[in-house]
């Protein structure tokens, strides 16, 4: 599995089979799904499918939703990545997201992520403009988008 990127205590790699129990255990999780798109949870299918996608958009695009590591225990903490906006490569607009498991969370890793990811994509990848959307009552993620905002500015 090829390291995409590392923060100063997590490592985002390229997504791999050997990830599915853990994107399954993910991204069947009705808390860590509950803001995202229609807020249900995916099937073993639609796991196996993003896994299958990931590396061929990854290599077309340079871009990608990784698996999130802990640096020091290797523990899988969940998602982040960069990618066009859906999916939908016939738009222009690249996204910024993230999706962590819960034990994970209130540790200040997807502000971690968030700034890395930042970084990475105007400084490596040369873009533009970088969007994120979150759900207006998830209020965890938009503290987090606060955070990234005062970051930058």
């Amino acid at each position: 599995m090829s390291i995409i990127l590392e923060t100063k205590r997590l490592i985002l790699k390229q997504t791999a089979k050997s990830d599915f129990n853990e994107l399954l255990l993910l991204r069947t999780d009705s808390q860590v799904m509950q803001y995202i798109g229609t807020g249900a949870v995916q099937t073993k299918e639609q796991v196996q499918e993003f896994i299958e996608n990931a590396k061929p958009y990854s290599d077309e695009y340079g871009l990608g939703f990784y698996s999130v590591f802990e640096r020091e225990k290797n523990n899988f903490v969940g998602q982040a990545g960069l990618f066009h906006l859906g999916f939908n490569v016939k738009q222009p607009d690249i996204e910024l997201a993230y999706r962590l498991h819960p034990r994970y969370w209130s540790k200040g890793y997807a502000t971690e992520l968030a700034k890395a990811l930042i970084e990475y994509g105007f400084n490596k990848l040369s873009l533009s403009k970088i969007v994120a959307i979150v759900h207006p009552e998830n209020e965890r993620s938009r503290r987090v988008m606060e955070n990234t905002r005062r970051w930058l500015v």
